[in-house]
């Protein structure tokens, strides 16, 4: 039996799936940016890179996970669960506060408005 993955290309952050499939194991997981492709919410996705990049500095055990990486109940660290039926509303809001009023024209923002209406009125 033979391991088979697909081909990617990195650039920085972003990961470019050539959908050519090549012999041999991957490297590494490319599951987030499958998840962020498939449309998981922004603060899942951020919660995923952080438990991520400590596993990658633990040692990777079942005490690490269950203690060090998702918290052993000692630390105050708030631990908030996203509801399932509030990922629109976190996506609007999110775009909400990313948008550089300033650059953009009277028309941008008309049509802006109007996306971001729809989008809420659909909800």
């Amino acid at each position: 039996m033979q391991n088979y993955c697909i081909s990617v290309k990195e650039h920085g952050e972003d990961v470019i799936f050539l959908r050519k499939i090549i012999r041999g194991g991957a490297d590494k997981s490319f599951g987030i940016h499958v998840a962020r492709l498939a449309g998981v919410p922004h603060p899942v996705l951020v919660r995923a890179h952080e438990i991520q990049a400590k596993l990658e500095v633990s040692d990777i055990n079942q005490y690490a996970i269950g203690h060090e990486i998702l918290g052993d109940g000692e630390s105050k660290r708030e631990n908030e669960q996203v509801n399932m039926f509030d990922f629109e509303k976190t996506e609007i809001i999110n775009e909400l506060q990313n948008i550089d009023v300033m650059a953009l024209t009277p028309m941008d923002a008309i049509n802006k408005l109007f996306l971001l209406r729809e989008k809420a009125r659909k909800l």
